[in-house]
């Protein structure tokens, strides 16, 4: 009776314990798949990093574009390869692009009566010199006959700013003409696989409409 008992609990032992060969399969299968899963987690990690960074570009140039279309609409002309004596740089540097604003008061076609702002290349940085901005966002154009102060500042790290002139489909054919209208290209010049471009934008001059005076009595 007692060796029967023995018997019977010795088997219930075995019967709930793995063999050795069954643990080897366990820990092979265990060494494929567990790599394979933490290769697909790196990749979706590396992949969510990629279009966070991209959003992140895709939206600095958007608000570059922006920033550059609305001061071009308050400029009655726009030029292009101009010195910058405003901003105390040397004239071997020319702006990508400069604006030329009227004062809120006075003749709009005196260029006395005028504030400057330019886009330049530092590198791959893009650069604005210009009259500081107010609270409510106008210019600040200063005191006559004094004018503003021009201020210095860091737009855009590893962007270029590339001005358009030779006309081509994907810019519907419009060019720089150097007066009134900057056409242009915003690249991201970073080395990384993020990178983001705007093709193709337009940056108009405002409109200004001179009345003839009426003819003498």
């Amino acid at each position: 009776m007692f060796r029967k008992f023995e018997s019977r609990r010795v088997q219930l032992n075995y019967s709930y314990g793995f063999s050795l060969p069954e643990l080897l399969v366990v820990l092979l299968i265990g060494g494929l798949v567990i790599p394979a899963i933490t290769s697909l987690m790196v990749q979706h990690l590396q992949t969510s990093v990629r279009s966070e960074v991209q959003q992140r570009l895709r939206e600095e140039a958007g608000r570059l574009g922006y920033l550059l279309q609305v001061e071009s609409s308050e400029a009655r002309e726009i030029k292009v390869a101009q010195n910058m004596p405003e901003c105390g740089i040397a004239s071997g540097i020319k702006s990508i692009i400069t604006l030329y604003v009227p004062w809120p008061e006075g003749d709009v076609l005196n260029p006395l009566n005028t504030s400057y702002i330019h886009y330049y290349q530092d590198g791959d940085n893009l650069r604005r010199c210009g009259p500081r901005t107010n609270v409510n966002g106008t210019l600040d154009h200063g005191f006559p006959p004094a004018g503003p102060v021009y201020v210095d500042a860091m737009l855009s790290r590893d962007t270029l700013l590339e001005p358009v002139f030779a006309a081509n489909a994907s810019c519907n054919n419009e060019i720089t003409d150097g007066l009134r209208q900057f056409v242009y290209q915003i690249k991201q010049s970073s080395t990384s696989a993020s990178k983001f471009a705007i093709g193709c934008a337009v940056a108009r001059a405002k409109s200004f409409y001179v009345q003839d005076p009426p003819p003498p009595p």
